[in-house]
């Protein structure tokens, strides 16, 4: 019996090694979402990049749902940027001329605050495909990111705080291809998931265009 599970096991990963692979790359705009505090200028928007690589599944794995297939499995790594948030902060310092026993040495005045957020996430996910048209398809993705994300401010031009969290969040894909034979895939794509550091939670997401290229 151990023989038969073996040579089935064995059989099983055989299929998938040689299976068909692909990689690929996309350039996107980002939104690192989260609540701006009220006379804070925030900045959500910014630049990233998502690569990737996958395997499709041998006909016999894969499953036909009538109109479209789950059909892949996929790993990627995504770069949501930066975003900001810029205002003042009221700080307290201590002024030794003030200091005559008289007068309160201790005043408040205004500084310039300034907070980044960024996040990155590895992914692993399922995939499936949807046949629009000939050489022309729509993909979803599904699946769970281990997001990276670090929130850092600078108060008075001097670090203040920082603090990077790593978690576990879900992870949604949609996509466009269109097939180019022999030569690549043109892609659209939306991506996202969720960070959460230092007390701040929030949606991160891109949509951006690239290129795919089997193997």
């Amino acid at each position: 019996m151990k023989r038969y599970v073996a040579m089935a096991l064995l059989g099983g990963a055989s299929s998938l090694v040689c299976a068909q692979g692909y990689v690929g790359a996309v350039l996107a705009l980002t939104n690192i979402g989260a609540d701006c505090p009220a006379g804070l200028d925030c900045k959500n928007s910014s630049e990233g990049f998502r690569l990737y690589a996958g395997t499709k599944l041998p006909p016999r794995y894969a499953f036909d749902f009538g109109f479209g297939k789950l059909d892949a499995l996929e790993v990627g790594y995504m770069r949501f940027g930066r975003g900001s948030i810029n205002g003042t902060q009221t700080v307290t310092e201590y002024i030794p001329a003030l200091d005559d026993g008289v007068n309160n040495p201790i005043v408040a005045r205004s500084a310039p605050l300034n907070g980044t957020t960024q996040a990155d996430a590895i992914t692993a996910a399922v995939v499936a495909h949807v046949p629009i048209a000939e050489q022309f398809a729509a993909s979803a993705r599904l699946g769970l990111a281990y997001v990276s994300s670090t929130y850092r401010t600078v108060l008075d031009g001097r670090s203040y705080t920082s603090e990077t969290a790593t978690k576990l969040k879900p992870y949604i894909g949609f996509g466009l291809e269109y097939d180019i034979p022999a030569i690549a895939k043109i892609i659209g794509t939306f991506d996202m998931t969720k960070y959460d550091a230092a007390g701040l939670t929030g949606n991160l997401r891109m949509i951006g265009l690239g290129a795919e290229r089997s193997f």
